[in-house]
C-alpha cells in the first residue's frame, strides 16, 4: 500500500511538472547587450511596416503584447496573418530577426509557439528587460513578402 502511494505521488508530480507552463528564453542576455549598441529611449509597443505599393501583401497584425500595458517577463506574442483574396499564406516563409544585427530567432519560435495560416501564439516568452526589436517577415502562395517591425520594452 505505502508503495502504491509513494509511486502515485511520483507519478502525479511527474505529470505535473510536464504540463507545468514555464517561460522560454528567446534571447539571452548576452545577445540583448549585443543589441544595444542602438538604444532606443521607446517605452511602449510600437509596430513599423516596411511599405511597399503594392496593396496585395500578406498582413501582418501584432495583438499582443498590446500598446497600453506594462510589458514584463515572461510575456505574450500573439500575431496574426492575413494574405489578399488569390492567395494563401506560406507558413514555411515564417522568419524572426532580432535587434539591428538581424539575429534569426525562427527556430526558438517555431519550438515554443502555436503557428498556423493564421496566426501564431507564443507564451511565456523569457526576454531580459530592456528594448527589444523583433523583425517578423511572412510571404504567401505568390511569393510576396510582408515585413513588420515590433518595439517594445520588457520592465
Amino acid at each position: 500500500m505505502k508503495k502504491n502511494k509513494i509511486l502515485l505521488i511520483f507519478l502525479f508530480s511527474t505529470i505535473l511538472n510536464a504540463t507545468s507552463l514555464h517561460a522560454f528564453e528567446l534571447i539571452s542576455k548576452s545577445e540583448h547587450l549585443q543589441f544595444l549598441g542602438k538604444k532606443s529611449d521607446k517605452k511602449q509597443v510600437t509596430f513599423r511596416s516596411i511599405t511597399s505599393k503594392k496593396t496585395d501583401l500578406p498582413n501582418i497584425t501584432v495583438e499582443r503584447p498590446t500598446v497600453d500595458v506594462k510589458i514584463n517577463s515572461p510575456t505574450n506574442i500573439h500575431l496574426s496573418f492575413k494574405a489578399s483574396s488569390d492567395s494563401k499564406i506560406d507558413i514555411d516563409s515564417l522568419q524572426f530577426l532580432y535587434g539591428w544585427l538581424n539575429l534569426d530567432i525562427t527556430e526558438r519560435i517555431k519550438q515554443n509557439a502555436k503557428i498556423t495560416s493564421s496566426g501564431l501564439s507564443a507564451n511565456n516568452v523569457a526576454l531580459p528587460d530592456g528594448d527589444h526589436v523583433i523583425t517578423v517577415k511572412i510571404s504567401d502562395s505568390k511569393g510576396r513578402t510582408k515585413e513588420k517591425e515590433i518595439e517594445f520594452t520588457i520592465e
